[in-house]
């Protein structure tokens, strides 16, 4: 199953984007993306299946919660 992951530099605002994505509906989860894609230390990621990651990418930034980069994943 393919998903995409926005990473945060911290728990607080991936646990806020899981939040604003439950608000609008859409599925997720907290995850530690892999240690290669965290290069600068401490980070979290926002866990979103793919077909979903478009309307949540949107719904992250109406919240105000822009993610420092996106990952895609088949894991």
């Amino acid at each position: 199953m393919n998903y995409c992951i926005f990473v945060y530099r911290s728990l607080t605002f991936a646990q806020k984007g899981v939040r604003a994505l439950d608000r609008s509906g859409i599925p997720s989860s907290v995850v530690r993306p892999p240690a290669q894609d965290a290069k600068d230390g401490c980070a979290y990621g926002v866990k979103v299946r793919a077909p979903k990651c478009a309307a949540a990418a949107a719904a992250l930034n109406r919240a105000g919660l822009p993610p420092q980069k996106v990952l895609q994943s088949d894991w």
